[in-house]
């Protein structure tokens, strides 16, 4: 009784919580019965909610997929097709601009002065494992697949343009000046398409500029150029298409063999049928205004059988262009043969090709200004298959001596020799290239010199001028040079159209057509060959039967 008590006054209370064990325990029994109670609810539903999505499982699995339509599928194979004739012009007023070229200014490279020597890195072949394969450009074959460029030209575009720079280490600074040069080009081109401003010149001009164009890779589709060069195209086609283009391309028949030149390439670029057609026709006209001899003369008068090497040039590198887009017109390789073999009769007695048959009458021994014409001879035979011959190795032994006359200001700075200085250059720089390969201690010196010579006098804008122009426009002005003479005949904007165009092919001589011959016997054996073709008294070369009737034998 008195832990019963005590208890209670624990509770605070004067009674019992619990009044005995019993009583106790009773409780507790009723709290488990109440639990239990209380779960046996969710429990079942617990159960019925597994049993129900079990069963909708099982529905779901069995149940049949639903019918689906079938839809055939036909792979076709597609062949592009070029286009049968060039498209419409978009009317553009105002020049595209190039997002992507990135001048001189805004690179932060220094304009170096005009007197100040340009760098070129001695480069070493040996150390690049890049190779080139090097075709040859007298096994050419057309090609059945649309837009594919014939071997000669495949340096132009992608993998194989890539490879050339490396291997004949184009500088970043000389693709610049390139793009800048047709940029200028490209922004002073006529609204009908041409170039220049004197009618007798202009058809000339307007297709030494789309060769410009064409030798960096850029046709009718490309994204910078494309307006610009689709507009060019149309405008030589026009001149095609007159009664008799000799007299519109005016020019003492030049305008007509470049205007040929720039078309054969047009065509043998894009693949257009329409242009096939027009480059037959011109090229047409310059086989039949060959001579008897196999030369050419101004505006193909015949009448003297007078043989010009300066016009013989023009028609062999248009011929040989017809020849590599595949112009199947009739009688071209034989035109082409003929002209190789009176060129072989334009040299002196051991020495370089004379400007003409004139010229060697009046000086059998040295001709007149055989040492500027000779790179015009030189690089036709190359072109023409015969780059082995000993005639092309007296002609590169002439260059050789007088290769240090690559100067901007002349000779001594004097002005001298630079009357025709890009003409000339044009062709050494090609017939370098060709002959030693683009490589040797050669090469590499020419390679050196006239790049430095360009680069650092291009103007700001992009432009080149003459050499003779800036020299008249300098301070160091001579009274020998009469106004309108050599390179100075292209006169106020047209100087600088035609000095672009061939600064611009000279400094893409890397791809623009892929070394075409190997050179029989040593690259460095340029000896003098006297007497080299072995010619009989009566003009007649005993190996071909061949003659060259306007032609002087020297003995």
């Amino acid at each position: 009784m008195k832990e019963s008590e005590e208890a209670g006054k624990i509770n605070g209370e004067g009674t019992d919580l619990f009044s005995d064990r019993k009583e106790f325990l009773g409780a507790q029994k009723i709290r488990f019965e109440d639990m239990k109670e209380h779960m046996s609810g969710p429990i079942i539903s617990i159960a019925f909610h597994i049993v129900l999505i079990s069963f909708l499982l099982s529905m779901l699995v069995t149940s049949s997929p639903p019918e689906r339509d079938e839809i055939e599928i036909e792979l076709i194979d597609m062949q592009i097709v070029p286009p049968e004739k060039l498209p419409d012009l978009p009317d553009i007023s105002e020049p595209v601009e190039n997002k992507d070229f990135v001048s001189d200014s805004e690179t932060n490279i220094p304009e170096p002065s005009p007197d100040a020597p340009v760098e070129v890195e001695e480069f070493n072949s040996k150390a690049l494992s890049i190779d080139i394969v090097v075709p040859n450009i007298l096994n050419i074959k057309t090609s059945g697949t649309p837009l594919k460029l014939p071997e000669s030209m495949a340096g132009r575009r992608g993998p194989q343009r890539e490879a050339a720079k490396k291997k004949y280490d184009v500088s970043s600074r000389t693709e610049r000046a390139v793009k800048k040069g047709l940029i200028w080009l490209r922004d002073h081109q006529n609204s009908d398409g041409s170039w220049g401003q004197d009618k007798s010149k202009s058809p000339a001009l307007t297709a030494m500029a789309l060769l410009a164009f064409l030798a960096y890779g850029e046709t009718p589709m490309s994204e910078d150029f494309g307006h610009c060069v689709l507009k060019a195209i149309k405008k030589l086609v026009s001149y095609s298409e007159t009664a008799n283009p000799v007299e519109v391309c005016a020019g003492n028949g030049y305008g007509h063999m470049i205007v040929t030149y720039a078309l054969s390439e047009a065509y043998a670029m894009t693949q257009v049928p329409m242009l096939e057609s027009h480059m037959n026709r011109m090229v047409g006209y310059t086989i039949k205004g060959q001579n008897l001899s196999g030369g050419y003369n101004y505006s193909y008068n015949n009448s003297g059988g007078r043989s010009d090497t300066s016009v013989i040039g023009w028609a062999c590198q248009a011929m040989k262009a017809a020849l590599a887009a595949g112009s199947g017109e009739a009688g071209l390789e034989t035109a082409m043969q003929k002209s190789a073999q009176c060129l072989l009769n334009l040299q002196s007695a051991g020495r370089g090709f004379v400007y003409s048959t004139e010229g060697l009458k009046a000086n059998p021994k040295l001709g007149d200004g055989g040492w500027q014409t000779s790179p015009i001879g030189a690089l036709c035979l190359q072109l023409l298959g015969d780059g082995s011959a000993p005639e092309v190795r007296n002609a590169m032994a002439l260059m050789l001596e007088r290769q240090n006359w690559v100067n901007w200001k002349g000779e001594n700075g004097d002005g001298k020799h630079l009357e025709w200085a890009l003409y000339r250059w044009y062709y050494q720089t090609q017939a370098y290239f060709q002959h030693f390969q683009g490589t040797g201690k050669e090469w590499r010196e020419w390679n050196r010199m006239f790049t430095s010579e360009l680069l650092k006098n291009q103007k700001a804008d992009g432009r080149w001028e003459t050499p003779l122009m800036d020299f008249r426009n300098s301070s160091r002005k001579s009274q020998n040079h009469e106004k309108g003479h050599g390179e100075d005949m292209f006169l106020e904007d047209d100087n600088p159209v035609y000095a672009s165009s061939l600064c611009c092919l000279m400094l893409t001589v890397y791809y623009r057509y892929l070394p075409t011959y190997q050179v029989a016997g040593s690259k460095k054996d340029l000896t003098l060959v006297s007497n080299p073709a072995q010619k009989d008294k009566s003009g007649t070369f005993p190996e071909t039967g061949a003659r060259c009737e306007s032609a002087i034998i020297i003995e």
